[in-house]
Protein backbone atom coordinates (compact mmCIF):
# COMPACT_ATOMS: atom_id res chain seq x y z
CA UNK A 1 0.00 0.00 0.00
CA UNK A 2 3.15 2.48 0.79
CA UNK A 3 4.55 1.42 -2.30
CA UNK A 4 1.60 1.91 -4.60
CA UNK A 5 -0.69 4.59 -2.50
CA UNK A 6 1.91 6.64 -0.32
CA UNK A 7 2.46 6.16 3.12
CA UNK A 8 -0.37 9.16 3.68
CA UNK A 9 -3.13 7.89 1.58
CA UNK A 10 -6.17 6.53 3.37
CA UNK A 11 -5.59 3.25 2.58
CA UNK A 12 -2.42 2.74 3.94
CA UNK A 13 -3.24 4.49 7.01
CA UNK A 14 -6.11 1.91 7.34
CA UNK A 15 -3.80 -0.88 6.76
CA UNK A 16 -1.80 0.25 9.15
CA UNK A 17 -4.46 0.37 12.05
CA UNK A 18 -5.04 -2.90 11.02
CA UNK A 19 -1.42 -3.87 12.01
CA UNK A 20 -2.19 -1.86 15.15
CA UNK A 21 -5.20 -3.85 16.07
CA UNK A 22 -2.96 -6.91 15.09
CA UNK A 23 -0.19 -6.36 17.37
CA UNK A 24 -2.62 -5.85 20.21
CA UNK A 25 -4.11 -8.65 20.03
CA UNK A 26 -0.98 -10.44 19.88
CA UNK A 27 0.20 -8.61 23.10
CA UNK A 28 2.64 -6.18 21.27
CA UNK A 29 2.16 -3.21 22.92
CA UNK A 30 4.88 -1.48 21.87
CA UNK A 31 4.99 -2.63 18.63
CA UNK A 32 1.58 -1.47 18.45
CA UNK A 33 2.04 2.20 20.20
CA UNK A 34 4.83 3.31 18.60
CA UNK A 35 2.73 2.68 14.82
CA UNK A 36 -0.21 3.73 16.63
CA UNK A 37 2.07 7.35 17.02
CA UNK A 38 3.30 7.05 14.16
CA UNK A 39 -0.71 7.42 12.48
CA UNK A 40 -1.33 10.14 14.95
CA UNK A 41 1.22 12.11 13.41
CA UNK A 42 -0.04 11.51 9.79
CA UNK A 43 -3.42 12.80 11.15
CA UNK A 44 -1.81 15.86 12.92
CA UNK A 45 -0.16 17.19 9.49
CA UNK A 46 -2.35 16.18 7.28
CA UNK A 47 -6.07 17.14 9.33
CA UNK A 48 -4.23 19.21 11.82
CA UNK A 49 -4.05 18.72 15.69
CA UNK A 50 -8.18 19.35 16.73
CA UNK A 51 -9.60 17.54 13.55
CA UNK A 52 -12.11 15.38 14.77
CA UNK A 53 -10.78 12.67 13.44
CA UNK A 54 -7.22 12.75 15.05
CA UNK A 55 -9.22 13.39 18.35
CA UNK A 56 -10.67 10.11 17.93
CA UNK A 57 -7.93 8.33 17.17
CA UNK A 58 -6.34 10.20 20.09
CA UNK A 59 -8.87 9.09 22.45
CA UNK A 60 -8.78 5.47 21.69
CA UNK A 61 -4.91 5.37 22.28
CA UNK A 62 -5.10 6.67 25.34
CA UNK A 63 -8.59 4.79 27.07
CA UNK A 64 -6.37 1.65 25.66
CA UNK A 65 -3.49 2.64 27.64
CA UNK A 66 -5.66 3.75 30.65
CA UNK A 67 -7.57 0.15 30.54
CA UNK A 68 -4.33 -1.80 30.33
CA UNK A 69 -2.89 0.53 33.45
CA UNK A 70 -6.15 -0.71 35.60
CA UNK A 71 -6.10 -3.86 34.61
CA UNK A 72 -2.39 -3.84 35.75
CA UNK A 73 -2.91 -1.86 39.05
CA UNK A 74 -6.82 -2.50 40.14
CA UNK A 75 -7.12 -5.98 38.47
CA UNK A 76 -9.53 -7.19 35.59
CA UNK A 77 -13.11 -7.18 36.82
CA UNK A 78 -12.51 -4.06 39.56
CA UNK A 79 -15.28 -1.81 38.60
CA UNK A 80 -13.06 1.23 37.45
CA UNK A 81 -11.38 -1.18 34.97
CA UNK A 82 -15.06 -2.21 33.80
CA UNK A 83 -16.11 0.88 33.31
CA UNK A 84 -13.16 2.16 31.61
CA UNK A 85 -13.37 -1.15 29.22
CA UNK A 86 -16.67 0.12 28.40
CA UNK A 87 -15.57 4.01 27.70
CA UNK A 88 -12.84 2.01 25.04
CA UNK A 89 -15.75 -0.11 23.43
CA UNK A 90 -17.64 3.19 23.69
CA UNK A 91 -14.62 5.03 21.63
CA UNK A 92 -14.28 1.55 19.64
CA UNK A 93 -17.85 2.38 18.20
CA UNK A 94 -17.40 5.85 17.47
CA UNK A 95 -14.70 4.98 15.54
CA UNK A 96 -16.77 2.49 13.71
CA UNK A 97 -14.82 -0.24 14.94
CA UNK A 98 -18.17 -2.50 15.72
CA UNK A 99 -16.70 -6.06 16.31
CA UNK A 100 -13.77 -4.54 18.90
CA UNK A 101 -16.26 -2.68 20.58
CA UNK A 102 -18.70 -5.90 20.50
CA UNK A 103 -15.69 -8.32 22.08
CA UNK A 104 -15.10 -5.15 24.85
CA UNK A 105 -18.96 -4.68 25.65
CA UNK A 106 -19.79 -8.58 26.28
CA UNK A 107 -16.74 -8.93 28.67
CA UNK A 108 -17.68 -5.72 30.45
CA UNK A 109 -21.31 -6.52 30.56
CA UNK A 110 -20.44 -10.84 31.57
CA UNK A 111 -17.95 -9.29 34.22
CA UNK A 112 -20.37 -6.68 35.52
CA UNK A 113 -22.55 -9.50 36.25
CA UNK A 114 -20.63 -11.23 38.17
CA UNK A 115 -18.81 -8.88 40.27
CA UNK A 116 -22.21 -6.28 40.95
CA UNK A 117 -25.23 -8.55 40.22
CA UNK A 118 -27.29 -8.35 37.07
CA UNK A 119 -29.34 -5.43 38.07
CA UNK A 120 -27.16 -2.78 39.47
CA UNK A 121 -26.95 0.21 37.46
CA UNK A 122 -24.01 0.20 36.00
CA UNK A 123 -24.39 -3.09 34.63
CA UNK A 124 -27.51 -2.12 33.40
CA UNK A 125 -25.24 0.62 31.66
CA UNK A 126 -22.96 -1.93 30.01
CA UNK A 127 -25.99 -3.76 28.71
CA UNK A 128 -27.41 -0.25 26.97
CA UNK A 129 -24.02 0.45 25.44
CA UNK A 130 -23.60 -3.40 24.54
CA UNK A 131 -27.26 -2.57 22.51
CA UNK A 132 -25.97 0.34 20.95
CA UNK A 133 -23.22 -1.62 19.59
CA UNK A 134 -25.66 -4.25 17.87
CA UNK A 135 -28.00 -1.27 16.53
CA UNK A 136 -25.62 -0.12 13.34
CA UNK A 137 -25.16 -4.44 13.02
CA UNK A 138 -28.63 -4.78 12.79
CA UNK A 139 -29.00 -7.44 15.62
CA UNK A 140 -32.56 -6.54 15.99
CA UNK A 141 -33.98 -9.03 17.42
CA UNK A 142 -31.44 -9.69 20.42
CA UNK A 143 -30.95 -5.73 20.71
CA UNK A 144 -34.96 -5.33 21.50
CA UNK A 145 -35.25 -8.30 23.88
CA UNK A 146 -32.25 -6.75 25.81
CA UNK A 147 -33.11 -3.51 25.88
CA UNK A 148 -36.69 -3.96 27.29
CA UNK A 149 -35.21 -6.30 29.84
CA UNK A 150 -32.67 -3.92 31.11
CA UNK A 151 -35.48 -1.12 30.48
CA UNK A 152 -37.57 -3.32 33.05
CA UNK A 153 -34.66 -3.40 35.47
CA UNK A 154 -33.84 0.06 35.58
CA UNK A 155 -37.36 1.22 35.87
CA UNK A 156 -37.19 -0.96 38.82
CA UNK A 157 -34.01 -0.05 40.67
CA UNK A 158 -33.34 3.05 39.75
CA UNK A 159 -37.09 4.54 38.35
CA UNK A 160 -38.53 5.93 35.69
CA UNK A 161 -37.39 9.44 35.63
CA UNK A 162 -33.59 8.60 35.83
CA UNK A 163 -31.30 9.75 32.90
CA UNK A 164 -30.01 6.32 32.57
CA UNK A 165 -33.41 4.85 32.51
CA UNK A 166 -34.79 7.77 30.29
CA UNK A 167 -31.61 7.00 27.63
CA UNK A 168 -32.77 3.41 27.26
CA UNK A 169 -36.25 4.55 26.77
CA UNK A 170 -35.19 6.63 24.17
CA UNK A 171 -32.72 4.14 22.60
CA UNK A 172 -35.88 1.59 22.49
CA UNK A 173 -38.24 4.39 21.34
CA UNK A 174 -35.60 4.92 18.37
CA UNK A 175 -35.33 1.62 17.67
CA UNK A 176 -38.81 0.30 17.19
CA UNK A 177 -39.76 3.76 14.57
CA UNK A 178 -36.59 2.90 12.55
CA UNK A 179 -37.48 -0.64 12.36
CA UNK A 180 -41.59 0.08 12.08
CA UNK A 181 -43.02 -1.18 9.18
CA UNK A 182 -45.99 -0.49 7.50
CA UNK A 183 -48.47 -3.36 6.66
Amino acid sequence: MKRALGQEHPHTLSSIRTLVSTYAYQGEWKKAEELNMHIIGIMERILGQEHPHTLIKKAGELDSRVAEAMKRVLGQEHPHTLTNMGDLAATYRYQGLLKKAEELDVQVVEAMKGVLGHEHPSTLKSITDLVLTWKPQSRNDEALALIEQCLQAQKQKIGADNPQTVFSLKTLNEWKLENLTLD
